[in-house]
């Protein structure tokens, strides 16, 4: 029996990736790391040699929850959050061709005509299998997604005695040559169940699924979305035994069952990385950009109407494979504005300009922000993600006033036609009293000079008999604090 995990690495991402207008994962982005939610969509294949029984489907089953819990709780003890969701087809799927006999570089063979049962036939079988990824985890609502087809192979001699398993490097797929608990390794009283291989090769696979290289080739390799290097013979998952014979296989159980464990190379390229020692995943560390159009720092309006566009900008992608596009599954979920003016406080649940709820990386927010009365007002504007770990507060300010007339100059009761009279009024900023001492007063029409200390004046004569009024008919201000 051969235990080899061979790995595809095809950067076909690369020339086929498409420019988006945020920081979403695309079309080719299935499985950029192991951070988030994934969806899991098992696909159990017959072929002439060997079919499976419903008794075998659950025991594949239960090793690829084993596979899945594994890397959960390795998730939670390095601080990531990471949820699979299985699921799988009820029934298996008829190839004619006799999947382990055939070499893994092979394997689109067959499972060509695999993916044209299940009603994708445009394409190669990456692309076809990035489809169903795609629908899968837009239905499920997840980050990422894959998918895994389970081979039986009751010989335990792999893919034509090549491997045990293979993935293609980022996804969507990987192929398992699933060997039955009933297969005699030699020992008496040891069976897979105890050395655990299907689930080994399985977990091993999914690592591939999420860019992690294998580390029992002495060849160095960069991945993953923040370019780093494997470490090779590790003793871990990734560099797991190989070209091993029965024989061979016998004096390394021991050995084989400290495999499953993790090496820092694996971990950073599955983008399990948090530098800053925050807790923190350094991937679910985004930059928040702001824009705001239409804010106004000073107003007489009765409330602030104002839209701001929020962008979350991911760290750069470093991966030399896949899409190398930035993305993030961090999305803008709440966007509040608390107002403060004095001991007054009131807070308001933001939307869209479509009027919905927050649910991306980029958004276009509609402020709409009540003041609470005359004043300068301190504005927070605090967005939260869909991940819970921070929130963003960004700090403005907002003047609600007017101009006030509080004070016009002493004018005689009488004065002759033709002769001059100087008309002033005083103006204050209604907020806090000071003197307007910038902008333009109009009195009876005409524009008024500023003098000092708030006052403006115009020079007015009468050309006839009678009594005249004088009042502020308009205005324009800068306020300087």
């Amino acid at each position: 029996m051969t235990i080899i995990a061979c790995l595809f690495m095809l950067p076909y991402g690369r020339s086929e990736a498409i420019e988006q207008e945020n920081y979403e994962p695309g079309f080719f982005e299935t499985s950029e790391y192991m951070v988030g939610k994934v969806a899991v969509l098992t696909i159990f294949i017959n072929d002439p040699s060997a079919t499976w029984s419903s008794d075998e489907i659950n025991q594949a089953l239960n090793d690829i929850k084993e596979a899945l819990n594994w890397w959960q709780d390795k998730a939670s003890e390095n601080n990531v959050p990471l949820e699979f969701k299985l699921f799988y087809l009820p029934e298996p799927i008829y190839t004619e061709y006799v999947p382990s006999e055939m070499s893994p570089d092979r394997h689109c063979v067959w499972l060509s005509g695999v993916l044209d049962k299940m009603g994708y036939h445009k394409g190669d079988c990456t692309h076809r299998g990035r489809k169903i990824v795609n629908e899968l985890r837009e239905r499920e609502k997840t980050d990422w997604g894959f998918l895994i087809f389970m081979v039986k192979d009751s010989e335990g001699v792999g893919f034509k005695g090549e491997a045990a398993g293979f993935a293609i490097l980022g996804g969507p797929y990987l192929v398992d040559g699933w060997t039955p608990k009933e297969f005699w390794i030699g020992i008496p009283g040891i069976d897979l169940d105890v050395i655990k291989l299907n689930e080994l090769t399985i977990a091993h696979e999914i690592a591939h699924i999420f860019y992690a290289t294998d580390e029992y080739d002495d060849k160095p390799t960069i991945s993953g979305y923040f370019g780093a290097q494997d470490n090779d013979d590790s003793k871990c998952l990734m560099d797991a035994p190989v070209d091993a014979g029965i024989s061979e296989l016998i004096f390394a159980l021991k050995e084989m069952l400290g495999f499953w464990c993790l090496s820092e190379g694996t971990k950073r390229q599955i983008g399990w990385v948090d530098d800053n020692h925050n807790k923190i995943p350094d991937v679910l560390e985004v930059d928040v950009k702001t824009d705001f159009t239409g804010f106004k720092p000073i107003t007489d309006d009765d409330s602030l109407d104002f839209t701001g566009r929020i962008i979350l900008q991911p760290p750069p992608n470093k991966n030399p494979y896949g899409s190398g596009r930035e993305v993030t599954i961090v999305k803008i979920k709440r966007v509040s504005a608390t107002i403060s003016l004095g001991d007054k406080k009131e807070t308001f649940l933001m939307s869209t300009v479509q009027g919905d709820q927050p649910d991306s990386p980029t958004e276009e927010i509609h402020f709409v922000i009540p003041f609470l009365g005359i004043g300068e007002h301190q504005i927070n504007i605090n967005i939260e993600n869909n991940f819970g770990y921070y929130k963003t507060v960004i700090k403005m300010s907002s003047i609600h006033t007017f101009i006030l007339i509080d004070k016009s100059s002493q004018l005689p009761e009488r004065t002759d036609v033709g002769k001059p009279v100087k008309v002033g009024f005083h103006a204050v900023w209604a907020h806090n009293g000071e003197p307007l001492t910038k902008g333009i007063l109009l009195i009876n029409g005409v524009q008024a000079k500023p003098a000092t200390d708030g006052w403006f004046y115009i020079t007015d004569t009468s050309q006839g008999v009678g009594k005249k009024t004088y009042s502020v008919t308009g205005g324009a201000s800068r306020y300087c604090s």
